[in-house]
């Protein structure tokens, strides 16, 4: 091994040997996650890192509040924030809309405790983590793709992604049946039933929205009561849901293999740790190739391969217990100027006072740094 000084003072651990670019940055993970977890390999007393996933676009404001709800309520946000970003559709200009996850860096040895092929604990584990991935694919991606309310428009994509977008995530079937199998009839009766008053709340929602941003003609094409036509076409037409829930399958087998690869680590290093952890080094390779040849161009030719961060965030969660421990920041401002709205939710949640249009179009709403951690302190200032 040698270490070299990366970027921002990181210490990079890697075999000498290693002439594969991917093979050779991914060694610095890998160490640093096995360093955490494996006797005698102990690289600090504390894990001080963490995972984390950050999103940053641009927003209609009449979007702020219908495109956040789902993901305020995943990560336990406190309800009166979603009122008071509804009172900021009629606010001239876009929004710039920022949120970070993180988790604890210490929550990475969950992967050297997971589950392989042959545990009784397979099914209750990985059940958990495809149910994580699954609902993070459905909050996530509706939120990019409609970054631009154009897309809308074209309702051969914006139809099959919303009927994605309101399914239910595959519970999974006891012992090794974790997603929906596209091949199968039954599996697909099952992601369409009902559907139909979830599509319809949706579709309202995305009514109001195209409304609101001055698309009549289009939000003519999203009514309510067009639920079941909708329906219909798509399951008529399910190539692009298929190949959504195709891309499910294959991030949850994806990091299914690498729990099972790290339980043979786990077991191999007693016998040959050299092999073991060169294994492991290639099944982490080889998971960032998968997951970038498919988030590259995952849906409408879109690039989304960002989402990989956020899927192995997701996963390391779910493995690490039923409890969520992600700790989730949002941060808004008005187009070109510094962040004036700022917002955290952890395992315990605050509220914002409210505010007034007049409050974000004068810019006299500023929450000063550093940033409140709700878990240190018992409310947010109040915002004048």
């Amino acid at each position: 091994m040698e270490v070299e000084a990366g970027d921002g003072g990181h210490l990079m651990v890697c075999p000498i040997e290693a002439d594969n670019q991917a093979l050779h940055r991914n060694s610095c993970h890998s160490t640093l996650a096995l360093g955490m977890g494996l006797p005698g390999c102990r690289l600090h007393s504390q894990a001080n890192f963490t995972l984390s996933y950050s999103d940053r676009r641009s927003l209609h404001p009449a979007r702020l509040q219908p495109a956040l709800a789902p993901l305020l309520s995943a990560y336990n946000f406190d309800g009166s924030l979603g009122t008071w970003l509804a009172a900021q559709s009629q606010a001239e200009g876009a929004i710039e809309t920022s949120i970070t996850l993180s988790v604890p860096g210490q929550l990475v040895s969950a992967w050297l405790d997971a589950p392989g092929d042959c545990s009784p604990e397979y099914f209750k584990v990985y059940s958990r983590v495809s149910v994580a991935i699954q609902s993070a694919m459905r909050r996530w991606l509706p939120y990019i793709y409609f970054e631009d309310l154009e897309r809308y428009e074209t309702l051969s994509l914006a139809l099959p992604l919303l009927v994605y977008q309101v399914s239910r995530p595959f519970a999974g079937r006891p012992k090794h049946e974790l997603t929906y199998d596209v091949l199968s009839d039954r599996s697909m009766d099952t992601f369409f039933h009902g559907l139909g008053v979830r599509l319809r709340a949706e579709l309202a929602n995305v009514s109001r929205l195209l409304r609101a941003s001055g698309r009549p003609d289009a939000a003519a094409s999203y009514a309510p009561g067009q639920a079941r036509q909708i329906l219909r076409s798509v399951r008529r037409s399910p190539r692009l849901v298929k190949s959504l829930l195709a891309a499910d399958a294959d991030f949850v087998n994806a990091l299914v293999n690498l729990g099972c690869h790290c339980a043979r680590l786990r077991d191999g290093m007693s016998g040959n740790p050299r092999q073991a952890v060169k294994q492991f080094a290639q099944v982490s390779a080889d998971l960032l190739k998968s997951f970038q040849a498919r988030l590259r161009r995952l849906y409408g030719g879109q690039d989304f391969t960002a989402l990989g961060s956020l899927l192995l965030l997701e996963a390391t969660n779910a493995l690490a217990g039923a409890d969520s421990h992600i700790r989730a920041v949002l941060r808004l401002s008005k187009t070109g100027d510094s962040p004036h709205v700022s917002h955290a939710a952890a395992r315990e949640t605050c509220g914002l006072s409210p505010l007034t249009r007049q409050d974000l179009l004068a810019h006299r709403v500023e929450v000063e740094p550093p940033l409140f951690d709700v878990g240190d302190v018992a409310q947010v200032r109040r915002l004048r």
